[in-house]
């Protein structure tokens, strides 16, 4: 352990809390689950920093902490725009923002949306991670930084709206090799006759002699579908399984 190098609260903002989708909160006692208000915000978070879906995050809602950092780490911070500073130098978001020791980040009021929530490549102890609203002269204990491959590399990351990571699915293989190389180059544009239920895309065909399934297969809203006149749609929460 790293004694000493620890990421200091010196404000703490509304209401700014560390949370974690594996936080089970009091189901015992009949409360709900605990963890992040914006779970989709603070997954793309994780990917961005390609840490594991169970790290933590600081959820700020309202306006910002002012965070000092008293070690060397990576950040990246996603959802409502609060004016984010490290120092007085304007940073972005959604995207990796290396903190030198001894920088301070602060921010205002958030702008569009309620909440920010920041990413670390910072392994906490997470016996002394407040269960709590955080207050000043509270402290986030680090253990040691985290070697991820986009911090190795040092790459800029993309939005999570702009890249999409794609699975192949049970009937991949059913697919010609000249069907699977125009998906790979794919580029089509999503139609007003979308629903709840799905994304209708329009693009030139793909494939000429398309297989069919010879047995239902099981889906789930973000599964990709190819139909019979060769267009893609993307289900979505209202799709039928």
């Amino acid at each position: 352990m790293d004694n000493g190098k620890n990421i200091h609260i010196i404000k703490a903002g509304v209401h700014s809390q560390m949370v974690s989708t594996k936080k089970s909160g009091n189901m015992f006692y009949g409360y709900p689950y605990g963890g992040p208000m914006c779970p989709e915000l603070h997954s793309n978070l994780l990917r961005i920093l390609d840490l594991h879906q169970n790290a933590y995050s600081l959820e700020c809602t309202l306006n910002a902490p002012t965070l000092y950092f008293e070690r060397d780490t990576t950040i990246c911070i996603v959802g409502a725009d609060m004016d984010w500073k490290i120092d007085q130098r304007p940073i972005s978001m959604y995207e990796n923002i290396k903190v030198k020791a001894g920088q301070i980040l602060h921010g205002s009021y958030g702008k569009d949306e309620l909440r920010s929530y920041i990413g670390f490549t910072c392994k906490f102890d997470e016996t002394k991670i407040p269960q709590r609203r955080l207050g000043p002269e509270d402290e986030l204990h680090i253990l040691k930084d985290i070697d991820s491959f986009i911090n190795r590399k040092g790459t800029k990351s993309s939005n999570p709206w702009t890249s999409i990571r794609i699975q192949r699915g049970p009937d991949w293989h059913l697919l010609n090799q000249e069907t699977k190389e125009q998906l790979f180059k794919y580029s089509g544009k999503i139609l007003s006759s979308s629903t709840r239920r799905a994304l209708n895309l329009d693009s030139q065909p793909l494939g000429k002699e398309l297989p069919s399934l010879g047995k239902s297969v099981c889906t789930f809203p973000g599964c990709v579908q190819l139909l019979p006149n060769g267009q893609l749609l993307i289900l979505l929460h209202d799709a039928q399984t």
